[in-house]
């Protein structure tokens, strides 16, 4: 993406045997498992649903503050700058938002009086000596606020 930011690497996403296990490895793809993809990759899918399809650099922020700039970096777009239609981003920040929102989101503790945050949660099994530890797990949050005009977005 050559964001600027320090420490960006692409994603690492293995090729796939055309075998009965390369078929399955494949079918686990679409939910994370023999992958790498790092955080400031999602948060790019994220940005281009806040920001109506348009897919937009992550940038990250130095603070909050009304008067004056908020960002170290300028704002720049993506490839031909469109991830999806604007009624798609738009249907996928509903589903966000009912994840924070909703009565089973799973995002409930993220309520809070001040914005409204929308997302996704999520957890993987952490890897150690090459193996998934299935009795570790790292929790996640990805997503954007305020969910009705969005300004920000988090990883």
């Amino acid at each position: 993406m050559n964001t600027g930011i320090a420490g960006e690497r692409p994603p690492r996403i293995d090729s796939v045997a055309s075998n009965r296990g390369g078929r399955i490895a494949l079918s686990r793809m679409c939910y994370g498992y023999t992958t790498e993809i790092p955080p400031l990759y999602t948060l790019s899918i994220y940005n281009a649903i806040a920001n109506d399809g348009v897919y937009v650099k992550p940038r990250l922020v130095d603070r909050l503050h009304s008067e004056t700039v908020d960002s170290v970096l300028p704002i720049a777009y993506m490839g031909t700058g469109k991830a999806c239609s604007p009624r798609t981003a738009r249907l996928m920040r509903e589903m966000l938002t009912q994840v924070v929102w909703g009565d089973h989101g799973t995002g409930k503790m993220l309520r809070n009086d001040r914005v409204r945050i929308a997302g996704k949660t999520g957890t993987c099994y952490m890897i150690e000596n090459g193996a998934y530890n299935t009795g570790k797990k790292r929790l996640a949050f990805c997503g954007f606020f305020p969910a009705d005009k969005p300004l920000y977005s988090l990883s």
